[in-house]
């Protein structure tokens, strides 16, 4: 009887671990949960951070907000400057590559550190929305090389900005 119940919870276990993968396929193929995907391979986002870089009279301030993978090898970043007329915060709104008020700059994604599966964004959109301190990042755009590249967070953002507020004399960037 023993050996009965251990079959049958070997089996009920292999079912739940064969489920679980087939809907980790389903989710790759399907909507993006906090994940990116680029040239063909969708990674799971570990670490969001947003880093202050100081202040632009011509674009206001810039914020690089990059996502990367747990072992940091695939990031996607973008380079940001929010509106001219607020504080250092990483500011919702739609970011686009010609907007005065919420530019996206630079932007790129790379999946290895030599940066040889890798390519620059250069169109496309980035969304942001905040609530307190959690954050919904989606971005939709093109590579360089027209490579789709897609991008989904929903969640905390490390932010290294605060520590530059009290220092921020509204100077321009160096």
């Amino acid at each position: 009887m023993k050996r009965i119940l251990s079959q049958i919870g070997i089996l009920c276990l292999t079912a739940s671990l064969m489920a679980m993968a087939c809907s980790c396929n389903k989710d790759k193929d399907g909507n993006l949960k906090n994940q990116f995907r680029f040239d063909g391979e969708t990674c799971k986002i570990f670490e969001a951070e947003a880093a202050y870089y100081g202040y632009d009279s011509d674009y206001g301030y810039n914020v690089t907000l990059s996502f990367c993978s747990e072992d940091e090898e695939k990031c996607i970043w973008f380079d940001l400057y929010t509106a001219r007329n607020n504080n250092a915060s990483l500011q919702g709104g739609t970011y686009g590559f010609h907007d005065r008020n919420f530019l996206l700059s630079e932007a790129g994604v790379y999946m290895d550190y030599s940066g040889e599966r890798g390519d620059e964004i250069t169109s496309g959109t980035l969304t942001v929305k905040n609530s307190g301190s959690n954050y919904t990042v989606e971005m939709n755009g093109k590579t360089y090389t027209g490579k789709s590249v897609k991008l989904h967070y929903s969640g905390h953002i490390d932010n290294y900005i605060d520590n530059y507020k009290k220092k921020d004399k509204r100077t321009s960037v160096r």
